[in-house]
């Protein structure tokens, strides 16, 4: 009788019972994951200015109706999930226009004060005063992709030190770097993973070079940080003498 034999009615009904709930609960995970993304594209195209494409005129070119089986024009597809299958669904009824220009940007450290990301790059004139004014040389530009030539700062190699009197800020001529945003540039997290303190080894590297008072704190021979005081400028990561490193930079996005 094979497998099959040795399972009960009882055990099969509860098997598909069981899938039929954990099929439920991945399809809300989904439609909030999606929930979550497209409000946060519509924050970022408000702050960026950009306005959604406005439905054509009456007298416009017609479009053409796509071939039995080619797939629908950007314009006509829902790109939110259909409550009962989690799919995108096609809407003949929408108008046939591009998304809006604007969407993801990629995640860059950027020095402290900066502006929202879509501001930055269309404010920034990439001549890299800021870089020039940073006294430890942490200012770097962005070598490819759309902010190429606008400063980041790569903690790996080299971490903001959070100077007092910011000369990085005091240098930017347009203003996208401001103290009116303060100094937050992002946020830190231990790996406890890779963290050597986790595995017995006394480390308090990153808790004693933290340049920032109250950003991190020893529990229990472990190192904490405090996100609330943590600015993400990088130094725990630079310093963390772990075969992997153990410190998660997290760069700041509006």
């Amino acid at each position: 009788m094979g497998d099959r034999g040795r399972y009960s009615r009882r055990d099969m009904f509860l098997g598909r019972f069981l899938r039929g709930m954990a099929e439920g609960v991945a399809e809300e995970l989904h439609r909030e994951a999606v929930l979550r993304a497209d409000a946060r594209i519509e924050r970022d195209d408000a702050v960026a200015g950009v306005e959604p494409p406005a439905p054509e005129a009456d007298g416009a070119s017609a479009t053409t109706s796509p071939a039995p089986g080619a797939p629908a024009p950007l314009g006509e597809v829902n790109w939110n999930p259909s409550p009962k299958t989690g799919r995108f669904a096609t809407r003949p009824d929408l108008p046939s226009a591009p998304p809006p220009a604007r969407r993801n940007l990629p995640r860059v450290h950027r020095p402290p004060g900066a502006l929202p990301e879509p501001q930055f790059l269309a404010g920034c004139t990439r001549k890299n005063d800021c870089a020039a004014a940073c006294p430890v040389d942490a200012i770097t530009p962005v070598q490819e992709g759309p902010g190429a030539g606008t400063p980041q700062i790569r903690a790996a190699e080299r971490a903001c030190v959070s100077c007092t009197d910011t000369p990085c800020i005091t240098a930017c001529g347009p203003g996208v770097l401001t103290l009116s945003r303060g100094v937050k540039m992002g946020t830190a997290r231990i790996a406890p993973s890779a963290c050597v303190a986790y595995r017995g080894v006394v480390c308090t590297s990153c808790v004693n070079r933290c340049p920032v008072p109250g950003a991190m704190e020893l529990a229990y021979g472990r190192p904490r940080i405090l996100e609330a005081a943590c600015t993400g400028c990088g130094v725990c990561h630079e310093v963390c003498p772990a075969p992997r490193n153990a410190v998660l930079l997290f760069p700041g996005i509006d």
